[in-house]
């Protein structure tokens, strides 16, 4: 079946690309958005959708002058679970960059110079006030953890809709959300109910830790309705497709998205933007500030992404994916859903521009197929970085990588995949394990599978979880059922075990 199931609805994906078509220029050097009536979701499944999505509601106010966000937040939000709950508790991730939280900042001390490239410079993300159905509420902010308290107990299938206002102070940093002279981003930025809303056995409500390894952030698929206001000669980019209305020397850029994990967005007055389409009609859009002579190479760079994940997984189920010159602290890009920002550094190695394939593969695996990327990072990272390997490499040569990469981790402590992101002291370690241990897992996988049913199984997984949330338990079961045979043995020994397994030579 592939990604059919999902796809339904393609005759309403091209009257709706139509539309965007109508609506979106080629080229735009810090040019207003043509102003429309009404804000297009870019999903195009709604099938496979869970019975009840969270509404994030969100209006913000952007001041250049003083590096300042204001707004309110609101949050539509039902209980799904069997536990009575008498608090609700939402990630601020903006709060790890305060000068209260600068001595166990998410980086490591290797990223220091890079994320304070401009000199020290802290963010903050205050609440003002909280209300849950227009009754002002209590709150408290420790860390990176909110926790609202409920006036009412809410009841399973009970909802309720929770107000923040806010005040935010974006720092000038080189991380996930940023900014520099040229441009501001914004990710992980709008708080985001925890996925568990449930407490320890003793009523304490025990946040993830925000690691300084990895991808440390699990959200629940939901929908969100954005508006920002900025000054008329700031472009504003976002996860979809905007409308923009202007007045009073201020425009404001509209999003109604359905059914992504998080929504990120980027303001500049300086982008440059440059496009593509791909033939199964997504447009793919680059935001730079930076002159660059390599946008077509960029550009196409991506387009093969999406059409190497589209026949290997699923066709890509939004009609844009944006790709945003940003400054990071790691020489790479970081992904959001149908967003991702790159460092602009990236853009001038040829061998590094190939790795935003693998940030397009993320848009599949953890942005449409969640997973726990705290402790369970091997379920997307392995998946997208074999996969992309497919893309430029003979099966010889991702062989030959392979091996080289065993051979490599062979020389180090034994460690197993299966662990949380808290517990590496380098980026470098973290990496060594969760792409490399695991994308030899994924390839010794393929082999023992037969590339016939490895394929089958990963469509599969795709249909059966996409817009929801997967587990390691069930990706191992799935793979058996695809099989047709037990792999405990299997995934006993790569997953939960320090030891490097022994390869069997005759498929490597």
């Amino acid at each position: 079946m592939g990604g059919d199931i999902i796809f339904k609805f393609k005759k309403i994906w091209f009257a709706f690309l139509i539309m965007n078509l109508c609506f979106t220029g080629c080229h735009l050097s810090g040019e207003a958005v043509p102003v429309t009536t009404e804000a297009q979701p870019s999903v195009v499944a709604t099938q496979n959708a869970p019975a009840v999505l969270n509404q994030y509601t969100v209006n913000l106010e952007f001041s250049p002058k003083t590096a300042r966000m204001t707004g309110i937040v609101k949050v539509n939000y039902t209980n799904t679970t069997d536990t009575r709950q008498t608090y609700l508790y939402f990630y601020n991730y903006l709060n790890a960059f305060s000068e209260a939280q600068k001595d166990d900042a998410p980086f490591f001390p290797e990223f220091k110079a890079n994320v304070y490239r401009y000199g020290k410079n802290y963010g903050s993300f205050d609440v003002l006030n909280a209300f849950v159905d227009t009754e002002k509420a209590t709150f408290e902010e420790k860390g990176t953890l909110l926790t609202i308290r409920l006036p009412e107990p809410l009841n399973k299938d009970q909802s309720v809709v929770v107000e923040l206002n806010f005040e935010a102070k974006i720092p000038k940093i080189c991380h996930r959300t940023g900014f520099n002279d040229s441009a501001y981003w914004f990710g992980n930025f709008i708080p985001s109910l925890c996925i568990d809303q449930t407490p320890d056995a003793a009523g304490v409500y025990v946040p993830e830790p925000y690691s300084k390894a990895g991808d440390p952030f699990f959200a629940a698929i939901a929908n969100y309705d954005v508006s920002i206001t900025a000054p008329l000669d700031y472009l504003v980019v976002g996860s979809g497709n905007p409308t923009v209305s202007e007045s009073n020397e201020q425009k404001v850029t509209s999003f109604h998205e359905t059914m992504i994990r998080d929504f990120a967005f980027a303001i500049s007055k300086n982008f440059i933007k440059d496009s593509i389409m791909t033939n199964e009609g997504v447009e793919i859009n680059l935001y730079h500030y930076s002159t660059l002579k390599n946008t077509k190479e960029i550009l196409r760079m991506a387009e093969k992404g999406v059409e190497h994940f589209g026949e290997k997984i699923a066709s890509y189920p939004y009609h844009t994916l944006n790709i945003v010159e940003t400054e990071l602290f790691v020489h790479n890009a970081v992904d959001y859903p149908q967003m991702i920002f790159v460092d602009s550094t990236f853009f001038h190695d040829e061998d590094i521009i190939k790795g935003i394939t693998n940030k397009i593969g993320h848009q599949w695996f953890y942005n449409i197929i969640g997973s726990d990327q705290i402790h369970s990072a091997w379920l997307d990272e392995s998946i997208t970085s074999l996969l992309r390997q497919d893309i430029f490499y003979s099966k010889q040569t991702v062989r030959k990588l392979l091996r080289d990469d065993y051979d490599m981790l062979a020389k180090l402590p034994p460690s197993k995949i299966d662990t949380s992101t808290d517990t590496y002291n380098s980026w470098e370690a973290y990496y060594n394990i969760q792409y490399k241990k695991a994308r030899i897992m994924l390839y010794c996988l393929r082999e023992t599978m037969g590339e016939t049913k490895f394929n089958k199984f990963l469509k599969e997984y795709y249909e059966m979880y996409a817009f929801k949330e997967a587990t390691k338990e069930d990706f191992i079961s799935l793979a058996e059922e695809v099989y047709g045979k037990s792999l405990k043995e299997f995934f006993k020994q790569w997953l939960f075990e320090e030891t490097l397994p022994a390869l069997d030579n005759g498929r490597f």
